[in-house]
């Protein structure tokens, strides 16, 4: 993996965090207009294209970019306010605050360093299992294949999660 496409996912990453926090900011917006209410009227405060439901006893906006954004509970919640959209909405308000500052500290240079690693190690992975059908040398063909997998630290157990 290349140093450029780390920094542009990282870029990217960021980007749609701020798009997913000026959805909730937006929310906000709206809410402070229409007195704190729950109710569809929020939608005249909100980009075209949003839509109000309840789904599962829970008040729903969605937005065009695809993202649910929940607004309280049906019989819990009875006014939106900043602090009640921080605790519904935590996916895009605290989540999204935190996820920013985040991929804004994280070391490029070291995830380049270890996915490329990891990525180097999974293709020799991959060789060596391909090898063992290749010779015959897998659980059908060789008796000490368990025996040979556990002395290398192969387990039962690691063995069924590949």
């Amino acid at each position: 993996m290349e140093k450029l496409a780390i920094k542009r996912m990282i870029e990217t990453k960021i980007e749609e965090e701020k798009r997913d926090f000026s959805e909730f900011e937006l929310l906000v917006d709206a809410a402070e207009f229409d007195s704190g209410r729950i109710n569809k009227h929020l939608l005249k405060h909100l980009p075209e294209g949003c839509e109000y439901y309840i789904k599962y006893n829970m008040y729903y906006i969605k937005f065009p970019s695809g993202n649910e954004h929940l607004l309280g509970w049906v019989g819990t919640t009875k006014e939106l306010t900043v602090e009640s959209l921080r605790r519904s909405d935590s996916c895009y308000s605290n989540g999204s605050e935190g996820r920013i500052k985040q991929l804004e500290n994280i070391s490029e240079l070291k995830i380049h360093l270890v996915f490329n690693r990891l990525e180097a190690a999974i293709k020799e992975l991959k060789t060596a299992y391909g090898n063992i059908e290749k010779y015959d040398l897998d659980s059908h063909n060789n008796p000490l294949f368990y025996e040979l997998c556990d002395k290398i630290g192969l387990t039962d157990k690691i063995r069924h999660e590949f």
